[in-house]
């Protein structure tokens, strides 16, 4: 006898038959005998998509965007000091980083203290004049711009990336230029300046910035500083200096364009302190 069954890997389903004897027959039908059951109790044993995901919603109240976290029973990291406030049966964790971590992240711009939230209920993270941006990793790895990560799934193994001292020299960062990566499944949240773009490059295909318009890339893109130009004297003529070159294939996430009120903050000439006299 042949019984028709349906295997589940991630989100594919196919149809596969298998031969079963008796004894084998009568196991399965006691099984949805009992899945039959209990379901009427409000206990369902297949349902579709992923269970107990944590949902990331942006928002936007006076000209702000924010992003709110919803958690059933999950666990989300997001960035040192992003939290606004939250409510539910939350819990905030911090692990104390190794010694080498602190040593990088004293070396570099980039944090590498990542709290934890544990629970059930909804978490607002700060708000901002530019944007946020919202990712959905399918297995690949994103390299990410220093100072571009807010939050993610605790699906996601976070960890850190060295770039080419000479790369990091020419490209403004200094001889040491750490990066957070991510890798698996799941969510990740993006602080921008303003819209997000995603290309997807093909083999040999380049992009090039002038500037850190590009806040992330797949793994598979090569990153390099180049001139944009043949000779020194073209680049320095056209004013443009040195570049950052990617190239496919792979995927990069692009911000070129600013929220006009992230522009006019960032414009905005510092204030000088005024000090109180008393006559």
């Amino acid at each position: 006898m042949a019984a028709r069954c349906v295997a589940f890997r991630d989100r594919d389903a196919c149809l596969i038959e298998v031969p079963l004897g008796r004894f084998e027959v009568t196991a399965i039908r006691l099984v949805i005998h009992a899945v039959a059951a209990i379901e009427p109790l409000g206990i369902s044993f297949l349902t579709s998509g992923r269970l107990g995901m944590a949902t990331f919603e942006v928002l936007e109240k006076e000209g702000m965007h924010y992003v709110k976290a919803t958690l059933n029973n999950e666990r989300i990291h997001a960035e040192r000091g992003a939290l606004c406030w939250m409510i539910g049966d939350i819990v905030m964790d911090v692990k104390i980083p190794l010694v080498g971590r602190a040593i990088k992240a004293y070396l570099s711009e980039e944090s590498f203290i990542r709290p934890t939230y544990t629970g059930t209920g909804e978490i607002h993270l700060e708000s901002s004049f530019g944007g946020f941006h919202i990712v959905e990793m399918t297995g690949e790895s994103w390299i990410l711009e220093s100072g571009a990560y807010w939050a993610s799934e605790d699906s996601l193994e976070i960890s850190v990336r060295r770039e080419r001292m000479w790369t990091s020299f020419w490209a403004g960062e200094g001889f040491i230029d750490w990066q957070t990566e991510l890798t698996g499944r799941g969510k990740m949240v993006l602080c921008t300046q303003g819209p997000v773009e995603e290309l997807t490059l093909v083999h040999g295909q380049k992009l090039v910035a002038n500037g850190k318009y590009v806040l992330g890339r797949t793994d598979d893109v090569i990153y390099r500083v180049q001139r944009p130009t043949k000779t020194l004297m073209g680049a320095y003529m056209s004013g443009e200096g040195y570049c950052r070159t990617f190239e496919g294939p792979g995927r990069v996430l692009l911000s070129a364009t600013p929220y006009w009120r992230y522009r006019m903050f960032k414009q905005q000439p510092a204030q000088p302190q005024q000090i109180a006299t008393v006559e």
